[in-house]
């Protein structure tokens, strides 16, 4: 993907309307460590529990994924959601 497209997506809704959720692509376990208000370390343990799950065709509902060229990615509004769904915010 080209840097101008890769700029696009991270600001998808920088400008979002109240009410609207936030699509901004956050990349890499720093900057999702500090969306969530944990460390690096910590989102990589999600990351990897989530794996675990999968291989053992187990559910899981990890709003972490991983994107070719950019690594550890999640958007905005899917962590708030996975936030509130398990009872944090």
């Amino acid at each position: 993907m080209s840097t101008s497209l890769l700029r696009l997506a991270a600001n998808a809704n920088a400008d979002a309307p109240p009410g609207e959720p936030d699509l901004r692509l956050i990349t890499g376990a720093p900057a999702i460590a500090a969306a969530l208000g944990v460390t690096p370390r910590q989102v990589h343990a999600i990351r990897e529990a989530a794996d675990r799950a999968k291989a053992k065709g187990e559910p899981h509902d990890c709003p972490i994924g991983r994107v070719p060229g950019l690594g550890l990615a999640a958007r905005r509004a899917t962590l708030d959601a996975w936030l509130t769904r398990h009872g944090v915010i």
